[in-house]
């Protein structure tokens, strides 16, 4: 077995955990908005209290617009352009209503529609995928909410659906998105991270190239951190079609350019460079890579997991099964790495420890690999297969020593170049 038939890696969607508190601040009434959108950067609690507070502002302005429409005189927009505390609003038709300067909150339409994506975006960090899409709807239905604000709606809807695994709906928003006008850069790059993500999971790693590369032509206005997610999904794209010079390629280039980007896209970056080379037989340069992305701090725990995968590779195909079993075992011990790459340290485990002929531990990390909860029914299988090589081949090596043994020599004390009696390991 070449240990690179296991050497898939999967597309992590980054873009929840670099997620940037984006509210339009020329679009805010009141202060507190701003510092509960900065505290779901920090804890979870927070994102609990902007959830709820943007329920009571949600009503509560809908209570303002219906006390100050009935008691405040109105007039046509055209003939308030110059008063700085009108608010305008979608079903009062098409009239302004005039509000005291402590009680102004900016263009009532896109105030409303902001509120909805704040809460889209908590729904979104907190795993509500649901409600973040139920929140984005009800903001898409404000008629007037300004395209900056739209556009970000439906990326909120990208994002949850590409959580949910309903992939062509993500593409679907995606696209609604883009769709707008003046969207602004800032949020159509991320629009094309979201398309790049959905495309890459269906294996439409074309598309997923093009969305990517559209995205990076956008230099103005794209944060590094956007930019950073754009060359991951093009990376791991160019990895599933085996261009791996071209993978390379875009993983230096985003290394390069993007000091600004944060620790667990870098991190990730080197991780799709160390599988590029672990591809092309590059060892060296698959561990180099890997230990790169290791030195970074804040690095997710899926990703320094499989950096360590990586690692293991490198070594077991170079023949260095102590540092291979060495790097499998550090990935082991992270916690909360996917299920698919630990059962895939396993494999790197039993394979070193195969080679080794330390059978009985290969056969115990191929077991181990099998009995690692929600795996796909294909990986059980799999594991299970191995488990059977690897103690057919136990018990052939021992067939082979008994019967060299009877004839008055050990494969293990013998110092002979007689390759008839030098123990053969199957690679599986």
């Amino acid at each position: 077995m070449s240990t690179n038939s296991s050497a898939s890696i999967t597309p992590y969607n980054n873009s929840m955990n670099n997620e940037q508190t984006e509210i339009n601040q020329s679009n805010l009434s009141i202060q507190q908005q701003t510092s509960l959108v900065q505290k779901v950067e920090q804890n979870t609690s927070a994102i609990q209290q902007l959830t709820e507070k943007v329920d009571q502002l949600i009503n509560q302005n809908k209570l303002l617009l219906e006390h100050f429409s009935n008691q405040n005189p109105r007039s046509t927009l055209n003939n308030r352009t110059s008063n700085n505390n009108m608010i305008s609003s979608s079903n009062l038709n098409n009239r302004i209503v005039v509000l005291p300067p402590k009680l102004y909150l900016g263009k009532q339409d896109d105030n409303q529609a902001n509120l909805f994506r704040q809460k889209a975006f908590a729904h979104n960090r907190k795993g509500e995928y649901d409600k973040a899409l139920e929140a984005a709807d009800n903001g898409l239905q404000i008629q007037g909410a300004g395209p900056i604000i739209r556009a970000d709606l439906f990326r909120q809807k990208a994002i949850a659906h590409n959580q949910k695994s309903e992939y062509d709906k993500a593409i679907e928003a995606a696209d609604n998105g883009l769709e707008i006008q003046d969207a602004g850069p800032i949020t159509r790059a991320k629009l094309f991270v979201q398309k790049a993500i959905a495309h890459n999971k269906k294996s439409e790693y074309d598309k997923a190239i093009e969305a990517a590369e559209n995205g990076l032509k956008i230099l103005q206005g794209a944060s590094s951190i956007t930019r950073a997610e754009l060359f991951v999904q093009k990376v791991f794209a160019h990895n599933q079609k085996s261009e791996y010079n071209k993978a390379i390629e875009a993983a230096e280039n985003g290394l390069k350019i993007l000091q600004g980007a944060s620790s667990i896209t870098r991190a990730d970056l080197f991780r799709q460079k160390a599988f590029a080379h672990n591809k092309k037989g590059e060892y060296d340069k698959a561990i180099g890579a890997a230990n790169d992305g290791l030195e970074i701090q804040g690095a997710s725990s899926i990703t320094r997991a499989d950096l360590f995968r990586q690692k293991a590779i490198a070594h077991n195909e170079k023949g260095e099964y102590d540092l291979a079993l060495e790097a499998a075992n550090n990935g082991l011990e992270i916690q909360g790495a996917d299920p698919t790459v630990r059962a895939k340290l396993f494999v790197q485990k039993a394979f070193a420890h195969n080679e080794k002929g330390e059978y009985d531990k290969a056969i115990e990390a191929a077991k181990e690999a099998g009995q690692i909860k929600n795996l796909p029914k294909s990986y059980i299988e799999a594991f299970g297969k191995l488990k059977s090589v690897i103690e057919k081949n136990k018990t052939e090596v021992n067939e082979i020593d008994a019967t060299i043994s009877s004839l008055g020599k050990h494969p293990r004390n013998d110092d002979s170049n007689d390759d008839s009696n030098v123990t053969k390991r199957k690679k599986y």
